[in-house]
């Protein structure tokens, strides 16, 4: 096709794009896959061949499931420099909007590609950092036209992996309605790149937040949830050890699984996976892994394995989940095990298989972000739907038996709630047989006690307590309107996981659960959330203590739906501070104070005297600095955890410090965006004011607002005064303006900036505060204000991903992004700081 007629649609004068030059005889064929985010969202498919890029439109890009036949329409060939463009194509010009490179790589066809385009069955291999394997590209039909440059095509992936071995059928159900085929990925043993990243010991799950609904849309990957044991593998140079998800060492008890685990091709390791015994229709039963537990057999455990944290020197949870299937998958098809098996998903069509999982008796299903990193703890980057309620509850007590039963009658059990007090939660009579009934009684006679362990008992007569230390497994319909269990029955202890953890688990966006009084001191009613309980002051322990600092009602939970409690928010604190404390000490400050928690009434506070006034001299360590006019201010570590102590979340700063409180340092530029303004546009604004800064030989840090803007900022030495920052920021914006009107804008009027950015440089003003780096938002999402590299600052990874749950203990693993900031202070220009001529 030539060039012709990319060139003649291009007006290189106004676009970014390569003209192109000449051919070079490549040694490898290349290829590329660029994010095209133009009029409508599409990725551009091109391989190298005679010198130019032949080029495809794929809508919704390449998929790695042999099942998905991708649309590819045919356009024109595109020179080879257009495989390392990047940039954003101006508006008015041909496929206006932003390129990215998604993935790049080398490919090989099998054959001649000529004959084969001509043909219109192109079969190849790529070989790139996302995608690998067999595909195909197979021509369907000219467009109604005829024209032979709308060419419509499919890309496939190919069923077989690049050895020719056939790629093994996903272990989800046999209908391709439901499931599909397990990608096949190419697997030599040899292309795995080494790395010098060190093996940990165990790393916390991540763990799936409890849905109604799962979400629907390609952004997810959907797999079927294990009725079994969540194990952790550590392989290293043929050693295993198995770990559960609290981090117990249990190889010894899964022998079988570890041996298998030992015989993959791999150096090191860490997998995460679930253990469960199937049954003859392919469904896992917990109840059949803890009878072959009891018999002590290993015949029939599967392993089943869905993630991959670590491979061969290489950490790969700042990955993306799609791409660490990937590797995952490459590692077991080259295994030659029945016991170690990859955990297959599908793409879309999620109420389509959750009906089919619940149709086949599964548990439910799990969704993850396909773009998403690897987590520790409860996220909303896995949710998980089930098919019928079940969770885990803490036994407290049993009733006699009756009838023919032998034993105990039912067992009663409950749940933690925010203050540590164990709730009853109800009745669980059904579930057991015969050796279930002797086993367990076992157990709860050896734990009896003569006093209730729930905060409010069932007045029911012949109850025999119970130390709340086992944890049963239970299914059941629903909840009363007393918060109370509907048909349960018992499931299996869960020997994994402490009772002292068991909390109820609510779907997100659920109404917060009512609490009846069914103690002896009356029977009615009161309805209450849990963060409404009045906090008991003896809530307190050596482990309570950070930084010095005691923190009262530690377990009281400040984002209910991600569970981050107050003395978690005092270590998340902690964590940041050796990055945060830079940009807060000695610094007037303005902090919102969210007593009962995020959703909840806050108030904002920028005067300390009104902390703790009437106990000042009972509870000194606990009140925060305040100066001599009332400013509150922060000089330590043990400082900022008293605000948080004090309940404060959001942490604001002023430009100056106290000492130079005329003389700001630091330049900041706030970006709001309308809400129908997309992530990738901010961050292209934000790329363009950088751009702008360094015309005048001023540096420019970026960071997230914790919400959907961001914050370029410039640190400055302390030479100039508060008109002449302000003059500079209000000249750079307003030229900027000046060049994008219908995107930008100095409005502060909200009904004025639809579909705009608001570059606000009120920030620049005494008096004036922003967020500090590292500081949480009492917002929805845990989300924090956090500081970025300009590298890391892409499209790829929204807003909402820089949450306390994504980033709490990461400073021991990275450096400081904004560690130059000290050293790069400037001096602003006279040409930014000189008055206007009027």
């Amino acid at each position: 096709m030539g060039l012709a007629a990319y060139r003649k649609r291009r007006n290189f004068e106004a676009t970014p794009e390569p003209a192109g030059g000449r051919a070079r005889k490549p040694k490898r064929l290349s290829f590329v896959i660029q994010r095209h985010d133009a009029s409508r969202l599409h990725y551009d498919f091109r391989l190298e061949l005679d010198g130019v890029l032949k080029s495809w439109a794929v809508p919704k890009g390449p998929s790695i499931d042999p099942a998905d036949r991708r649309l590819a329409v045919e356009v024109e060939d595109h020179p080879l420099t257009y495989g390392s463009f990047e940039g954003r194509i101006p508006r008015g010009q041909y496929g206006a909007g932003t390129v990215e490179i998604w993935d790049k790589g080398y490919w090989t066809p099998e054959g001649d590609p000529h004959s084969a385009l001509r043909r219109g069955s192109l079969h190849f291999e790529l070989q790139g950092e996302k995608l690998a394997g067999r595909w195909h590209l197979v021509r369907m039909k000219l467009d109604r036209t005829g024209a032979a440059d709308k060419q419509q095509w499919l890309l496939v992936k190919s069923r077989q992996a690049s050895d020719g071995q056939q790629a093994v059928a996903a272990p989800i159900a046999k209908r391709r309605a439901v499931a599909k085929a397990k990608p096949a990925i190419a697997a030599k043993p040899g292309r795995l790149r080494a790395g010098r990243d060190s093996l940990p010991q165990f790393v916390e799950p991540q763990l799936a937040t409890l849905v109604e609904t799962a979400p629907d849309s390609e952004d997810w990957l959907h797999e079927i949830k294990f009725d079994g044991y969540r194990l952790q593998a550590r392989i290293e140079r043929g050693n295993v050890v198995l770990r559960t998800r609290s981090g117990k060492d249990w190889t010894a008890k899964f022998t079988g699984v570890a041996e298998a685990l030992a015989t993959l091709k791999v150096d090191r390791a860490l997998i995460d996976g679930e253990v469960a015994v199937t049954d003859e229709q392919g469904v896992t039963h917990f109840a059949l892994l803890q009878d072959a537990l009891g018999r002590g057999e290993s015949q029939g455990l599967t392993y089943h394995v869905f993630d991959l944290l670590h491979l061969n020197g290489r950490d790969l949870t700042r990955e993306t989940l799609e791409g660490r299937k990937t590797e995952l998958q490459s590692l077991v098809d080259n295994s030659q095990s029945s016991i170690v098996r990859f955990s297959g998903h599908i793409e879309g069509r999620c109420a389509e298989f959750h009906r089919a999982a619940c149709g086949k008796g599964l548990e439910g299903v799990i969704s993850k972000r396909r773009d998403g990193i690897y987590t520790p703890g409860r996220t909303r980057e896995w949710v998980k739907s089930k098919c019928r309620h079940r969770q885990e509850f803490v036994i407290g007590g049993y009733t006699g038996p009756r009838g023919e039963r032998e034993n105990f009658g039912a067992l009663l059990v409950g749940a933690y709630d925010a203050h540590h007090s164990l709730r009853y939660c109800g009745r669980v009579g059904t579930g057991f047989n015969a050796k279930t009934l002797r086993s367990l009684f076992t157990k709860l006679a050896a734990a009896k006690r003569a006093t209730t362990p729930f905060e409010t008992p069932p007045r029911d007569s012949g109850v025999h307590w119970v130390k709340p230390a086992l944890v049963a497994e239970v299914s059941f319909e629903n909840w009363t309107h007393d918060n109370l269990l509907r048909q349960a029955a018992f499931v299996g202890l869960r020997e994994d996981k402490a009772a002292a953890s068991v909390t109820v688990e609510r779907a997100a966006g659920a109404k917060p659960a009512r609490v009846r009084d069914v103690g002896a001191r009356g029977t009615r009613a009161r309805e209450r959330s849990d963060l409404e309980t009045p906090p008991r002051a003896s809530e307190t322990s050596n482990e309570d203590r950070v930084a010095g600092v005691t923190i009262t009602h530690p377990t009281r939970v400040i984002y209910p739906p991600e569970g981050i409690t107050k003395l978690h928010l005092a270590h998340y604190i902690e964590q940041v501070a050796p990055w945060m404390l830079p940009h807060v000490i000695d610094r007037p400050l303005m902090v919102l104070r969210c007593p009962a928690g995020v959703g909840k009434p806050c108030f904002i506070q920028k005067n300390a005297h009104v902390f703790s006034r009437a106990k000042v001299a009972a509870r000194a360590s606990a009140r925060p600095r305040s100066s001599s006019t009332g400013e509150l201010w922060v000089h330590d570590l043990t400082d900022l955890i008293r605000l948080v102590q004090n309940n404060a979340i959001e942490i604001h700063t002023a430009a100056s410090r106290r000492a130079e409180p005329q003389r700001p340092d630091r330049l900041i530029f706030d970006l709001d965006p309308h809400e129908s303004v997309t992530w990738a546009r901010v961050i292209e604004v934000a790329r363009d004011l950088k751009r702008r800064l360094a015309a005048f030989e001023l540096p420019a840090f970026v960071k997230t607002t914790g919400g959907k803007g961001l914050h370029v900022a410039v640190p400055l030495r302390t030479l100039h005064t508060w008109d002449q920052v302000r003059a500079a920021a209000t000249r750079i914006a307003t030229t900027a303006i000046a060049e994008s009107p219908d995107d930008l804008t100095l409005n502060i009027s909200k009904r004025k900036r639809v579909g705009k950015i608001f570059i606000d440089t009120l920030r620049n003003l005494r008096g004036a505060t922003c967020v500090a780096p590292y500081s949480p938002r009492a917002r929805e999402g845990a989300t924090i204000s956090l500081p970025v590299t300009w590298a890391k600052l892409t499209p790829d990874e929204g807003p909402e991903a820089f949450a306390i749950g994504s980033w709490a203990g990461l400073a021991k693993r990275r450096a400081d992004p904004w560690r130059q900031w000290e050293g790069s202070r400037a001096r602003l220009p006279a040409a930014l700081t000189r008055a206007k001529r009027r």
